[in-house]
């Protein structure tokens, strides 16, 4: 996914290493959606909760990570401060670049730079030097930083969660595309929790 920040610099997110554990679990699924029927469905609702996940985490409805995850953000000319386009951030994990004579990654030293996190506000930027004179490409420069709630379920806000498990339980129920009876394909009181915290609309 490319954002545009500014007229001379592109900037790219990528997710480079995803959360441990799912926000929500089977057991909670089953005991929401009310759901008894042993094992004999749990392979279908584990794909099923994997699929609101990814409808809903990172670049998702919701436009910021759940679970602790590590993000990659690269620029092509990176100067002063450096907004971090996904959060919450948690802590900075590096800074590379790609060499200027050789066109190899190589990674700068993480204690000449500054994160400022606060919610979903965070930018990084040098302490006592400019970013590094890279090669002129794309990606020359990549910050990579971890994100999420917590590593933790429990860490995410407990509406989501219960947004969440409306729309897999929705989904498990109505398992064909909306008719036009039923006029939408996802329930209202999803939409409704979700908005509390999204920060990207479709």
């Amino acid at each position: 996914m490319f954002r545009s920040v500014g007229p001379s610099r592109l900037q790219s997110l990528t997710r480079i290493a995803a959360p441990a554990v799912m926000p929500i679990s089977i057991a909670e699924l089953k005991a929401h959606s009310r759901i008894d029927n042993g094992i004999g469905e749990d392979a279908y609702l584990t794909s099923l909760l994997a699929a609101v996940v990814s409808y809903v985490d990172g670049f998702g409805v919701l436009g910021r990570s759940m679970i602790t995850q590590t993000w990659s953000q690269s620029m092509q000319y990176p100067n002063g401060r450096i907004r971090l386009d996904m959060g919450p951030v948690q802590s900075l994990v590096a800074v590379k670049f790609f060499s200027e004579s050789t066109n190899t990654l190589e990674t700068a030293t993480l204690a000449n730079y500054r994160l400022f996190a606060s919610g979903d506000w965070a930018y990084v930027e040098p302490i006592d030097e400019a970013w590094p004179t890279a090669f002129d490409r794309p990606d020359a420069v990549r910050v990579e930083f971890v994100a999420g709630y917590g590593g933790a379920a429990s860490d995410v806000p407990e509406d989501i969660r219960h947004a969440m498990m409306l729309l897999a339980g929705y989904w498990y129920e109505n398992r064909e595309s909306a008719s036009a009876v039923k006029m939408s394909d996802i329930p209202i009181g999803f939409e409704m929790l979700m908005n509390n915290h999204r920060l990207t609309w479709y």
